[in-house]
């Protein structure tokens, strides 16, 4: 409450990252997989509380399954333990993704988004399997309560002309960044719509920040 959205700069999917080497290739594979072995599967995390972790956890509430979360804390020591197979899953994102693509040692078996993503050339959709399922990493423009209404109107309007660039348009599109212009209104509803989900989904898994 302490901060007045102004707008929405992009958003990305989640993406499931697995090492080539993992028994299960598909999301209805890996869901029959970890019925099989009930808290034997292991999938890592940049964190507990992050979107990543909320996916893994929604993925679990879904398919009726229980992996493990294993946070790390940082991207590096996470990509190292998947690549070597230590780990064989990750929740990561879209532009994370897109660096790893031509890796024979990892591959992307799914995303949360509800469409095809452009950079992730068939890689299917969580939502294929699960209705509904969808999460998302995304980031805004934010002002200090107290801020004048016509400022945050006028910083809206500039950022979504900036967005609108082409070089600026263009290198979001190559990370797998989805933009689009937006009103305060619109980053005001999606970032509630935000916080009841995360809301609902730490209280449900009982997440907790030790």
């Amino acid at each position: 409450r302490d901060l007045l959205p102004i707008a929405q700069t992009m958003q990305t999917p989640v993406t499931l990252m697995r090492n080539a080497q993992f028994q299960a290739k598909t999301v209805p594979e890996l869901i029959t997989l970890a019925k099989s072995k009930p808290g034997a599967l292991d999938c890592a995390s940049t964190g507990v509380g992050t979107v990543q972790h909320v996916s893994l956890e929604l993925l679990n509430q879904k398919a009726g399954i229980k992996i493990n979360h294993v946070p790390y804390k940082e991207m590096g020591s996470v990509r190292n333990d998947l690549f070597a197979g230590r780990i064989p899953l990750l929740f990561s994102n879209v532009p994370g993704t897109v660096a790893l693509r031509t890796s024979k040692d990892v591959a992307c078996m799914a995303h949360t988004g509800p469409r095809p993503v452009e950079v992730l050339p068939g890689v299917p959709a969580i939502s294929e399997v699960i209705p509904g399922f969808e999460t998302w990493e995304w980031n805004g423009l934010f002002a200090p309560a107290g801020t004048d209404p016509a400022l945050i109107s006028r910083l809206n309007a500039e950022v979504n002309a900036v967005m609108k660039m082409e070089s600026v348009a263009k290198r979001l599109a190559e990370l797998g960044a989805l933009t689009q212009a937006n009103t305060v209104a619109e980053f005001t509803a999606f970032r509630e719509k935000q916080i009841a989900f995360f809301a609902e989904m730490v209280k449900s898994a009982d997440i907790r920040i030790e």
